[in-house]
């Protein structure tokens, strides 16, 4: 019967236990219990309570022993076919060059070690046939079988009917045939893998020849299939997987999960071209939108580290059936189906150890729901408003440093302006210093474009002079500068209004101090650190910004490339400037005061507590505003700013950063954490953040959103995770999932339930059951062979920073 048949029955014969399969491969402990039989002894299998010290260091995370090298110790020098032979039996015969022995023998010779009850061995050729209960042994290996052929001049061996361990790559097998070549390659006829425990096969790899090389880590196998709990789950002409932890070229495990009512299946291939240079080639099937090709390619050399991801999906089948309830027009449901739908990214990093460097971000969809429809794994990416597209290059000098960029930006929100394609951006920004004298020189030059005609475009140059007298000592510091700040530009006329000036210039010169104390007490465990930061920057008329463009065009708008105001926090008291960006010279006239203190642990170096409070007083009202339109700021004092950081206990850190109003008595801005991580890798974290709308600061969305995730061994191996991201202003989840995670030896599962909010939905449905996706998502990683890669790996780690968990080691990222 050909092979394939010949597994295409095998799975059809296996189907009624499928479903006690996977039990078993989730409740572990209840398909174990028929296996105790097994002495684990046999394999050199060694529990962790019986390791040493070293030994535990060493422990693969999950599991409960190891494979113990009785050899391991041994002389790397010691070459067995070099060292001299020694043999004890209970008979032994001697006939010209054949010797025959038997009755328990043992043999040693070198490092190698074999035992067997009868032995045939012919001194002239060196080879020697073993019968009954044949063991032979070498560092990293051991090998037995009812009979073999053994080469005592070299390396080579073959046995019947027999298993194997690999000790250092924590793998065992069987095979009816079992042939050990030269240089550490075994290959099995007809024979197993797996890297669980003696006993526990809750993985097999199944070949008609399987070929091991413990040296270059890689093994390949023939008309292979792949058992997972006793189910026969893939079947593969050829294959080649990593033998420990090595990435080397094979196939993942599949990627299952459900998204937008429908199946999502992704089959990921890992492809190890170069020690530098790898790629993943992932096949998927998007129910509803049909199959695709998702791509990571990645090359590093002693100059750059680069990444290129590419994805195709040919044909849309257009995504929600157009028959569906939802309140909406088919039309605009799968306004797509037909449609080829793509995505570039490419990120690449260069020159870190020399003169010249550069940097490309770049990346592009093919359309704006792409990321809507395609979901990722990540809340984040899926909600992103735009993609940048840039590019720097740039060249270091002892005292200069000279740049280029070239950078656009694909919009994802229809509703939203375009940003400013910067079609180039050149910096040229210098640095001296004298003892502590400084002075720093910055100039810019960028030519602004905009999709939108009605946007006024053109150019702009920068600079920016500051000498800084930077003076420290143990009990405090003083930095007093000076300095002018200068904007020039050539604006194109095409849509300007009549009498708006084409060229308009801006210049104002600026000063500032610096000062802070530093007292201690308790040998220097606790701080009172006050701090005094005074801003003066004179007022330059910006009118010749605002409404320049021809009101018959559309609604006038102000010259603003890249400006935004700073969001006004404790840091931001200490700061030059109240403005992001080159399109305007903010005045002041104000003072900043603030007071920090630090406990210190014992050691006078790692924070316990910190509490810091400050307020700006302004002594003048600040007339620059982001638009014409806004009026000028008049307060008199800002809010109170704070920053609070609390290590609780060794597991249990708290930390706010808010503004409160004084006069309103209102707390106007929030973020609170709480977050909770143990040696036991137990993890909560509970975010808070609040913004009430404040005309003042230009806040005109109000923000109320609750994020707490976790995630919670129960035991060494089963664990639980879970997010709740909540809009408490508008009463609804944004993100929330919750799954387990089973962590063995020898494989990995992870399930996990998800339902999040669908931007492309949640203005134009009213139904809130209909705002939602849903997903179930599963992944299997089988250490030592395979994984299924690390989707919801990302999405825990995008929920949970703390979360690290045992990597996979094929294509791991």
């Amino acid at each position: 019967m050909p092979t394939t048949a010949r597994a295409f029955q095998l799975l059809r014969l296996r189907l009624p236990a499928i479903q006690l399969s996977w039990l078993c491969l989730l409740a572990t402990p209840l398909c174990h219990a028929a296996d105790e039989a097994v002495d684990p002894a046999r394999y050199d299998w060694v529990p962790a309570s019986e390791l040493s010290d070293e030994q535990k260091q060493k422990l693969t995370h999950a599991c409960r022993g190891a494979y113990v090298d009785p050899l391991a110790q041994h002389n790397p020098n010691d070459i067995p076919a070099e060292a001299p032979i020694h043999v004890e039996a209970g008979y032994s015969s001697m006939e010209a060059n054949k010797i025959e022995l038997r009755d328990n023998v043992k043999i040693s010779q070198g490092s190698r070690r074999i035992q067997a009850q009868g032995m045939y061995y012919n001194r002239e050729t060196e080879q020697a046939s073993l019968k009954g209960d044949v063991e032979i042994r070498q560092p990293g290996l051991l090998v037995r079988g009812s009979g073999g052929e053994v080469n005592m001049a070299g390396e080579e061996a073959k046995f019947e009917g027999g298993e194997f361990v690999l000790h250092n790559d924590h793998m065992r097998g069987s095979a009816g045939l079992i042939e050990h070549q030269a240089g550490g390659v075994v290959v099995l006829e007809n024979g197993t893998l797996t890297s669980c425990e003696p006993g526990h096969e809750a993985w097999l790899l199944k070949g008609d020849r399987l070929r091991v090389d413990s040296v270059k880590k890689q093994g390949s196998g023939k008309n292979v299939i792949i058992e997972v709990a006793g189910v026969p789950l893939v079947y593969v002409p050829y294959i080649t997987f990593p033998v420990g932890e090595e990435r080397q070229t094979g196939l993942l495990f599949p990627v299952v999960g459900t998204s937008h009512g429908g199946l999502d299946l992704t089959i990921p291939w890992y492809w190890n071209i170069a020690p530098n240079y790898d790629a993943t080639i992932a096949p998927r099937y998007a129910s509803g939108h049909g199959a695709m090709l998702e791509t990571e390619w990645r090359y590093l050399n002693h100059a750059s580290n680069n990444t290129l991801n590419l994805a195709w999906l040919p044909d849309d089948n257009g995504g929600t059936d157009p028959d569906s309830d939802l309140p909406i027009e088919p039309e605009d449901v799968r306004r797509y189906k037909g449609d080829d739908r793509w995505l570039i990214g490419l990120q690449h990093e260069g020159g870190d150890n020399s003169r010249w460097y550069s940097e490309i971000d770049f990346a592009k969809v093919s359309d704006v729901d792409y990321f809507k429809d395609i979901t990722p794994e990540s809340f984040e990416l899926a909600n992103n408003t735009s993609l940048g597209q840039g590019a720097l290059i740039g060249y270091r000098l002892p005292n200069w440093n000279l740049s280029g960029r070239l950078q656009t930006y694909q919009n994802l929100l229809v509703d939203l302006d375009p940003s400013y394609q910067q079609l180039p951006r050149i910096q040229m920004n210098g640095r001296y210093s004298w003892s502590a004298l400084n002075l720093s020189l910055k100039h810019e030059w960028a030519h602004f474009s905009h999709k939108d005609d009605t946007f006024v475009e053109g150019q702009r140059a920068n600079l920016d002079y500051q000498v800084e007298w930077n003076k420290q000592w143990l009990w405090g510091f003083l930095r007093p500068s000076a300095g002018i700040q200068g904007l020039a530009y050539n604006l194109d006329d095409e849509n300007l209004a009549a009498g708006a000036e084409d060229h308009p210039t801006l210049a104002a010169p600026y000063a500032s101090v610096d000062a802070g104390l530093i007292f201690e007490r308790d040998g220097g465990r606790h701080t009172l650190e006050p701090r005094l930061f005074y801003l003066n920057r004179d007022y330059v008329d910006h009118s010749d910004l605002y409404n320049v463009t021809d009101p018959n065009l559309g609604p006038p708008r102000d010259v603003n490339f890249d400006t935004t105001l700073l969001t006004f926090s404790y840091d931001q008291l200490f700061r030059d400037r109240r403005f992001v960006g080159g399109d305007r010279i903010g005045d002041a006239n104000q003072l900043s005061i603030g007071v920090t203190s630090q406990w210190l642990a014992d050691d006078g170096i790692q924070p316990l507590a910190s509490v810091s409070l400050g307020q700006v007083i302004y002594f003048d009202d600040r007339a620059v505003t982001i638009s014409g339109n806004e009026q000028s700021s008049t307060l008199e004092e800002s809010d109170l700013a704070g920053k609070i950081m609390m290590q609780v206990t060794p597991t249990i850190q708290l930390r706010s950063d808010f503004l409160y109003n004084p006069k309103s008595e209102k707390v106007m801005r929030a973020t609170t954490g709480f977050s909770y991580s143990d040696w036991r890798d137990r993890h909560l974290k509970i975010d808070y953040r609040f913004v009430r709308e404040d005309r003042v600061e230009q806040s005109t969305l109000a923000v109320d959103q609750l994020d707490t995730a976790f995630a919670w061994p129960v035991d060494d191996q089963w664990q639980v995770v879970g997010r709740l991201f909540y809009d408490l202003e508008e009463n609804k989840e944004l993100d929330a999932f919750i799954g387990f995670e089973y962590d063995d030896c020898c494989y990995r599962v992870r399930l996990l339930a998800r339902r999040w909010l669908d931007s492309k939905l949640a203005d134009v449905v009213n139904d809130d059951k209909s705002r939602y996706d849903h997903g179930i998502f599963f992944e299997v990683d089988l250490k030592g062979l395979a994984s299924s890669g690390e989707k919801i790996q990302r999405l825990l780690r995008e929920s949970l920073p703390d979360f690290n968990h045992y990597q996979p080691s094929m294509g791991a990222h």
